[in-house]
């Protein structure tokens, strides 16, 4: 069996790693369960084969033809989202005005990730407090929208300083 997932990411240190990022900046989605419009079912998550060579050409013409005909869909929409997202264009707006040095702060996240347990809510540093706040204030937010907050704070921030 084979397993296809269509991922974005904007971080280039996660370009090479196979950990799923999630989030506004960073969500995968199992090509299957987009071309079905369903959840995350077992059979909704796998191109099955029986090993033999003529089978698994199939599968991966058919993985290929799905990535055209919805991974590449399901990738634009998500960039048009990102572009019309208040939190997400906020939080750029932030960073393009940011003068602190890459380097120290990309050492002070590292130093307070490893103190707060990989926590990223439990995050102390002013910078990461102050952006967060800021996207805390902006109007219109969903429930979703608002649980995600912290997480989109740090992936910004992480975003600022590896870039």
């Amino acid at each position: 069996m084979f397993s296809c997932s269509v991922a974005s990411n904007f971080n280039k240190t996660y370009i090479t790693d196979s950990n799923y990022q999630g989030g506004l900046f960073g969500a995968h989605a199992d090509l299957l369960s987009i071309k079905s419009g369903s959840g995350s079912l077992l059979e909704d998550a796998y191109y099955w084969h029986n090993g033999k060579i003529m089978t698994v050409e199939k599968v991966i013409g058919n993985i290929t033809n799905d990535l055209k005909r919805y991974g590449v869909p399901y990738l634009d929409r998500r960039f048009s989202s990102l572009e019309t997202n208040d939190l997400v264009r906020h939080g750029l707006t932030f960073m393009e005005n940011l003068t602190i040095d890459k380097a120290i702060l990309k050492s002070d996240f590292q130093s307070e990730m490893k103190k707060v347990g990989y926590v990223v809510s439990r995050i102390k540093h002013p910078l990461f407090l102050e952006l967060r706040s800021q996207l805390q204030h902006i109007p219109g937010q969903t429930m979703e929208d608002r649980q995600r907050i912290s997480g989109l704070t740090f992936s910004l921030l992480e975003y600022y300083y590896e870039s």
